[in-house]
C-alpha cells in the first residue's frame, strides 16, 4: 500500500503498529542467546532492519518537505503527530542496530557472522534502483 493513498488516520495507525511491532522485535532480539541462535536471528533481521531504516527515513523526509511547502492547516497538527511517530520509529531502529553491533562485537567466540552478502545486495539494489539502472549481474558480481 502506498502512503499517498492512505488517509492521515490510516498512516498514523500504520506507523503506531510498526512502532509496537519494533518494540516486540527489539525485546526478542535482546532475549536471544549468543552464538548460533543470535546468528540465525541476525541473518533474518539485519537486512530488514537496514531496509526499514531507509524506508522510514524516506517517509520522514517526505513529511518534512510536505510541511515546509504547505500553509498552516488543520492537517498540520496531524502531520506533526505522524512525524513524531516516525521519529520514534527511527530512534527504535537505530537503538536496535546499536544493540546488534554491541552483541556482535561482544561475541566471545568471535564466530558470530553477520549477513554481509544480504546487506551488500540490499545496498547495491537500492543504489541501482535510485539511479534507474538496475542490473542483477552487478549484485551477483559484488557478492562473489
Amino acid at each position: 500500500m502506498n502512503t499517498s493513498s492512505l488517509t492521515q488516520k490510516d498512516q498514523h495507525e500504520k506507523a503506531l503498529k510498526e512502532l509496537s511491532s519494533l518494540g516486540r522485535v527489539s525485546h526478542r532480539l535482546a532475549m536471544t542467546e549468543d552464538g548460533p541462535p543470535l546468528e540465525k536471528v541476525l541473518n533474518l533481521l539485519l537486512p530488514r532492519l537496514l531496509s526499514r531504516i531507509g524506508s522510514n527515513n524516506h517517509v520522514r523526509t517526505k513529511l518534512n518537505s510536505f510541511s515546509s511547502i504547505n500553509l498552516i492547516t488543520d492537517g498540520d497538527s496531524f502531520n506533526k503527530l505522524l512525524k513524531d511517530v516516525h521519529t520514534k520509529i527511527h530512534l527504535k531502529l537505530v537503538e536496535m542496530l546499536g544493540h546488534t553491533m554491541k552483541r556482535v562485537r561482544d561475541d566471545i567466540s568471535g564466530r558470530c557472522q553477520i549477513p554481509c552478502a544480504a546487506i551488500l545486495d540490499l545496498l547495491l539494489l537500492r543504489k541501482d534502483v535510485n539511479s534507474n539502472n538496475y542490473n542483477s549481474s552487478t549484485t551477483e558480481a559484488a557478492a562473489k
